[in-house]
């Protein structure tokens, strides 16, 4: 498959996530690409109950995933996180770990030269762990 720029990339990961979840009869409202924090709004049909999603994508495996300061600061929100790998063949299906904000172990690192990264590490835990839109919106 053709390589992609980063914001095709991300843009792909929100319509996979958004495509998923319909499959699994939920309303997915993606938000303008400038939304500060906020990629979609996830219904439960069942409950009118609704959450608010964060997709992060990547085009590669990953051992974590690079947040922004303003999503470490307010890593107490109420929001889910889906965390998605493209898949890079046409036979391939994407990659999903999903998790509430309070359950992902945010971090800071400072380089050498002085770059400052926010980040929470990959853990299979949350590999399709798409209950978590039940438990959230119930």
């Amino acid at each position: 498959m053709k390589e992609l720029s980063n914001q095709m990339i991300g843009i792909a990961g929100v319509y996979y996530v958004a495509a998923e979840l319909s499959r699994r009869d939920y309303i997915s409202l993606i938000t303008t690409r400038n939304t500060a924090g906020i990629d979609m709004v996830v219904v439960n049909q069942k409950t009118a109950n609704a959450i608010s999603v964060q997709v992060k994508s990547s085009y590669a495996e990953v051992n974590y995933w690079l947040v922004g300061k303003k999503e470490f600061e307010n890593k107490d929100n109420n929001v889910v996180y889906v965390f998605v790998v493209l898949p890079t063949s046409e036979k391939d299906r994407p990659k999903f770990w999903i998790a509430h904000a309070r359950d992902l172990k945010f971090k800071k690192e400072t380089s050498k030269t002085g770059s400052v990264w926010y980040y929470t590490p990959k853990d299979d835990k949350f590999l399709d762990n798409w209950g978590v839109f039940e438990r959230e919106t119930k």
